[in-house]
């Protein structure tokens, strides 16, 4: 059994700079938002049962951040093990109304991750709706497959499992 935490960019911040992810340039919200430092609360009691980290880096709306500050913030200020920390993508129409870097952007992210020592990237979705994100049904898949060759993953806990629902090639259940 694994247990993931999933989680936005902002569940370490430091405190009296709640910001300091923001790359230059940035729009800088009003007020903090509600999900600030929900990792301090969720982290010190269950961060030893948790077997990986999901940072939701894309999850941010119209804010230009710096991924490597966030992951410095959870290492940092979460006490979370590098080993632990996967960063997350959304190709395409993005909620919230966030604009996609493009998969370059992310392939250099992934290759960062990878040299850097983090557990590595995971996309959100790899099966996106073809109506609400038209674009991310053909790019989700080019981009897993894009990591995959980047991070070249294993699987940590024995042998892999085998999924037997779902058709590969598509990520849904057969019609």
């Amino acid at each position: 059994l694994e247990l993931s935490y999933t989680t936005r960019f902002n569940a370490f911040v430091p405190e009296g700079n709640p910001y300091n992810y923001l790359l230059p340039g940035s729009v800088v919200p009003n007020t903090t938002f509600a999900t600030d430092n929900e990792g301090r609360k969720v982290y010190p009691t269950a961060g030893d049962s948790i077997d990986t980290v999901n940072v939701m880096i894309y999850d941010a709306g119209p804010l230009k951040i710096n991924f490597t500050t966030v992951m410095q913030n959870f290492v940092n200020i979460g006490k979370v093990p590098k080993e632990k920390l996967n960063v997350g993508f959304e190709p395409g129409e993005q909620a919230a109304g966030g604009i996609w870097e493009g998969m370059e952007a992310d392939k250099k992210t992934a290759q960062y991750v990878k040299s850097n020592g983090y557990l590595g990237c995971f996309v959100w979705s790899v099966n996106p709706s073809p109506i609400t994100n038209p674009n991310g049904t053909v790019l989700a898949p080019e981009l897993a497959n894009n990591l995959n060759t980047i991070l070249q993953p294993t699987w940590r806990f024995g042998n892999p499992p085998t999924f037997t629902k779902c058709d590969p090639s598509t990520g849904y259940l057969p019609q």
